[in-house]
C-alpha cells in the first residue's frame, strides 16, 4: 500500500494571525498526495473512498508541517436546492455547470486548534 506515514501531532493553539505563513499545496499526482490520502483516511469521519469523477487535492502546510486537507470534485449535474437557489435556466445551468466544484473533503487536523483557520481558508487563502 503506501509508506509509513507519521505526523507530527504536537498541539498548535492560536489564532490565524499567530501563524507563520501557511501555504495551500495542491498535491494531486505528486508525492505528497500520499500524505493526504492518509490524513483524510485516518482522520476524516468519511475517511478515503474512492470518488468517482475529477479531483483536486490541496494539504495545508505550516512551514513543514501539514496542517488540513481539502479536495473539491466536479459539481453534481443536478442538485435541485442548488438550481432553485441560483435560478438558472436550463441553457445557463449547461454553460455555468462547468465553473462550479464541490468541496468534497475538509480535515484540520485534531491537534491543530487556530481560531478562525477554517474560515481562513476557505475564504482568503490562497491556492498555490
Amino acid at each position: 500500500m503506501s509508506q509509513n506515514i507519521e505526523l507530527n501531532q504536537e498541539e498548535i493553539e492560536g489564532t490565524v494571525r499567530d501563524l507563520p505563513e501557511i501555504k495551500i499545496l495542491n498535491v494531486k499526482n505528486t508525492e505528497q498526495e500520499e500524505i493526504w490520502n492518509y490524513m483524510v483516511r485516518e482522520y476524516h469521519y468519511l475517511g478515503c473512498p474512492k470518488i468517482i469523477g475529477p479531483r483536486i487535492k490541496y494539504i495545508v502546510m505550516l512551514k513543514d508541517r501539514p496542517i488540513a486537507a481539502l479536495s473539491y470534485n466536479q459539481a453534481s449535474l443536478k442538485l435541485g436546492v442548488r438550481e432553485e437557489y441560483i435560478g438558472w435556466n436550463q441553457t445557463q445551468k449547461q454553460e455555468l455547470l462547468p465553473h462550479i466544484v464541490n468541496n468534497n473533503r475538509f480535515l484540520i487536523l485534531p491537534w491543530v486548534k487556530v481560531k478562525n483557520l477554517a474560515s481562513h481558508l476557505l475564504l482568503d487563502g490562497t491556492l498555490k
